[in-house]
């Protein structure tokens, strides 16, 4: 199969420091031993562990009485114990606090505070087991009395910590370690400090933590003045959900390049960024960048005077991993306007002095994301100039500029001419719209593209699973008192038509036919089987804008940007181009595929369309009998298995004039491809013609939420469970209702590679005489385990119609990150008067080892 390449990042997925810029800050403070762990060790008694004592900095090189503290704070567990989001929380400063618990007369100078490099465990730490340690990281002045506090604060610190919270491992169990001078050695004379532990019986001694964050707002993908739909811990501090992030990477509103003090005449414009410092060899150099933000916010749509802007975050992404560095970057702000294309050492302007500065990563693809309230109001006076200020931009340097006179130093980010379009420096755009101001369509905006390659044999590869160190899964043992069942008590048994096949399990090789085995009968839902070989002939090109209309006005499908191929288990069909029967919704020119029985197409469109948030995917569709199958589907971009779908059939099928299909999806990529299957089945008596025109790609800014359809089961799964069909077609996987909070019940789906799934389905109910309907879901889903496989499917069905999502169950947010809501949507205009409306979550295997946390599940009513 041949893959398109993508081409927009996702807006928003990014994790990174955050500016004030108009957040409130949250304070929390603890003094629990549940997050808070902390130790001593001792040289004289270097095989004892200390766990239960109190906390001694002491050094006396001579006796061997050298003891340090080691302390770790389990910031992750708190914050979610709190009922915080880690992947949200950007923290703006802790401090640890210690008590003194006896008086230090003898202590005369500052205690050392490392990073060990290894993880520890308080209950087996020993001085002949303690982790390396780095280099001092900063220092403090203790107090000298019995009851004083002393207070340990630092960037370096707060850099530390941050580390934790991004990280999804144990990473927060390395901690620091507190130390006497000149650690390993400690060869002062003798000096003791002694703190109160975690476990001292006077809670009020014990060491404290206090934190002090900011909220990334919740991903609101491009434009829109409507709150975010990812439901949210009830005791999390939303900022305003009507923020909009547009980011761009665009080199026609971004300006970069750096200037080398050792070639002084040289232009350096089509090369990566520099920042470097060696004094002595004048190997300096410095990194000027530029954004236009006006001419951006305009060209997306947006009049200047709708906007109320909010701040402005910069993220770059180191090319090769750091030499040396040690110190921070400092950011100035250029006295006058400069032009990458002539911009030397010689002619640089004059900068002011250092307006903000911040720690570099030191790993290769690692990315900086800065931000601070400095430059949020930097990039308000540009966006507030009519004229030529932004072309000012600012310059990062090494320290002490304009000497930059420390030792040899060097960092290089990606340019925005480096040929991985995704490491480019990336501006973000925070706003708000004024009152009453409708959100735009964004207008093109030169998004870059790289031509994609194309294998050209199938190559859909999972990640490599990742054998769990744990098992989740619960035994059988554990149910709750519910008992799953495979029949439909509450609602007509499937024994008068044929049973649903429903178990999407995705190999390497796997894509979906969205074709029924019909007999009589429609079937229950889609058989999924293997595969036609999707091979665009061209080089897709993508569409600059948000959205796509295509009329199918060129006469082959080269000339649509579209390729053919016969669904598995079919002959392949025909079509051509250009006149087809009039009516609603046709401009009289499209799309004609004739299918005699057995043959069926798989038109695959090469034009990847960016779409970032919910779209709505549409083509105007008609029959000429009602025994073909005819499926609406959006691919996710480069196309890697996970999609929607809408398939009709049966009294579906519009015959008598054009009907739209309507399709609600939003990729994992932000950007899509759509396809198109039609096939006869080989039992049918006729032959047929499918027509189709008109199809368009929509970006939603708004859903309606307000108006949900009642479902048999309450979809939050915090009533009754009784009716819950679960396991529908005999599948054998584990189903366990689980206690999310409090008063918050979800349900998880496990599998193991012996599992073929498992799923649970309720029905619609109340809506018998509303058709036609037009429906989006709606669930919450995590996954709550490591990664092993599985494939999440979410299907809406009554037979005639069926609606479906394919997502992996990899690429959610795994234990202890927020759930993402998931979508999917389309019409439902003919009852079946045999099927109800069944909604069904899955977690598919075989082969696959995870858990699937299924919450919140809601049909909306469009």
């Amino acid at each position: 199969m041949r893959r398109a390449a993508s081409v927009l990042p996702w807006v928003m997925g990014w994790i990174g420091v955050f500016s004030s810029s108009g957040f409130s800050e949250v304070v929390l403070e603890t003094q629990s031993p549940d997050f808070i762990y902390d130790t001593q060790v001792y040289r004289y008694q270097g095989a004892k562990n200390f766990k239960d004592d109190d906390l001694s900095i002491s050094a006396n090189w001579n006796a061997n009485y050298a003891s340090r503290v080691y302390l770790t704070f389990d910031i992750r567990k708190y914050l979610l114990s709190m009922g915080y989001t880690p992947s949200r929380v950007i923290l703006t400063d802790i401090k640890i606090q210690l008590t003194h618990r006896r008086d230090a007369p003898g202590w005369f100078s500052p205690v050392e505070v490392h990073f060990p490099d290894a993880v520890w465990n308080e209950d087996i730490l020993t001085w002949f087991l303690q982790p390396t340690f780095s280099e001092v990281r900063f220092t403090y002045i203790p107090k000298k009395k019995q009851g004083e506090v002393d207070t340990l604060s630092s960037p370096w610190l707060v850099n530390r910590f941050q580390e934790f919270i991004n990280d999804t491992t144990d990473l927060w169990k390395r901690g620091i370690v507190l130390t006497a001078p000149n650690a390993p050695n400690e060869s002062k004379d003798e000096f003791e400090i002694s703190y109160a532990g975690s476990e001292n019986p006077n809670a009020q001694y014990r060491p404290k933590v206090i934190l002090a964050f900011e909220l990334i707002p919740l991903p609101t993908p491009t434009p829109t003045k409507t709150p975010t739909l990812v439901s949210t811990p009830t005791r999390t501090p939303l900022p305003d959900p009507s923020v909009i992030a547009l980011e761009t990477q665009d080199e026609a509103y971004i300006a970069d390049t750096y200037v080398y003090r050792h070639q002084p005449l040289d232009n350096m414009g089509q090369e990566d960024l520099s920042i470097s410092a060696n004094g002595k060899a004048d190997f300096t150099a410095r990194t000027y960048i530029a954004f236009n933000i006006r001419q951006f916010l305009l060209d997306s749509g947006f009049a200047l005077d709708q906007i109320e802007y909010k701040g402005i975050a910069l993220e770059l992404t180191l090319c090769r991993p750091p030499a040396h560095w040690f110190s921070p970057v400092e950011i100035h702000v250029p006295s006058l306007l400069w032009d990458e294309s002539f911009l030397t050492w010689q002619n640089q302007p004059a900068f002011s002095e250092t307006k903000h500065s911040y720690e570099p990563q030191r790993n290769e693809g690692a990315v900086d994301h800065i931000t601070s309230p400095e430059l949020d109001r930097l990039f308000a006076s540009y966006l507030s100039d009519p004229g030529d200020a932004w072309k000012k931009g600012m310059v990062l340097t090494a320290p002490k500029a304009p000497l930059e006179a420390y030792a040899e130093q060097d960092i290089t980010y990606a340019g925005s001419e480096n040929p991985n379009t995704l490491s480019r420096p990336k501006f973000i755009v925070l706003f708000t719209l004024r009152p009453g101001i409708d959100t735009p369509t964004p207008a093109p905006t030169h998004t870059p593209v790289n031509t994609p390659t194309f294998p050209s044999t199938p190559s859909f590869t999972p990640a490599p699973a990742i054998t769990p160190a744990w098992t989740p899964t619960p035994t059988p043992e554990e149910l709750p008192a519910f008992t799953p069942t495979s029949t439909f008590t509450s609602t007509p048994t499937f024994t008068s038509t044929p049973t649903a096949t429903w178990t999407p399990a995705w190999t390497p090789d796997w894509t979906p036919t969205f074709t029924p085995a019909f007999t009589s009968t429609p079937t229950f839902t889609p058989t999924w089987t293997a595969t036609p070989t999707w091979t665009p002939s061209q080089t897709p090109t993508a569409a600059s804008q948000a959205g796509y209309h295509d009329s199918f006005s060129g006469g082959g499908l080269e000339e649509n940007h579209l390729t053919l191929d016969p669904p598995a288990g079919y002959d392949v069909g025909r079509v051509r181009f250009g006149a087809i029967p009039a009516g609603h919704g046709t401009d009289g020119q499209g799309m004609e595929i004739d299918l005699a029985p057995g043959e069926g197409v798989w038109i695959v469109s090469s034009v990847p369309v960016r779409a970032p948030s919910l779209s709505r995917i549409s083509a105007f569709c008609r029959t000429t009998n009602k025994s073909v199958a005819v499926a609406l589907v959006a691919l996710n971009s480069p196309i890697d298995g996970q999609i929607g779908y809408t398939n009709i059939t049966g009294e579906e099928n519009p015959v008598a004039d054009y009907r739209a299909l309507n399709l609600f999806y939003q990729p994992p990529s932000r950007t899509l491809q759509f396809a198109i299957q039609a096939v006869n089945p080989a039992s049918s008596p006729l032959a047929a013609k499918v027509w189709v025109d008109e199809v368009d790609v929509q970006i939603l800014y708004t859903l309606e939420e307000n108006n949900p359809v009642p479902l048999q089961v309450d979809g939050r799964f915090e009533g009754s469970l009784a009716n819950l069909i679960t396991n529908i077609n005999n599948t054998d996987g584990l189903i366990m209702p689980i206690l999310e909070s409090n008063d918050n019940v979800a349900i998880r789906l496990t599998i193991q590679p012996q599992h073929l799934a498992a799923n649970i389905g309720t029905l619609v109910t109340g809506v018998d005489h509303d058709y036609p309907l037009c429906l989006v879901g709606r669930v919450s889903v995590r996954r709550d385990s490591l990664p092993g496989g599985g494939t999440l499917a979410f299907v809406m069905t009554n037979g005639y119609q069926n609606i479906g999502l394919v997502r992996f169950v990899d690429q959610l947010p795994g234990p202890g990150e927020q759930a993402v809501s998931c979508f999917i949507g389309g019409d439902f205009s003919v009852r079946n008067p045999n099927i109800p409306i069944h909604v069904v979550v899955q977690n598919g295997g075989p082969g696959a080892d995870s858990s699937l946390v299924v919450d919140n599940l809601m049909i909306l009513r469009q």
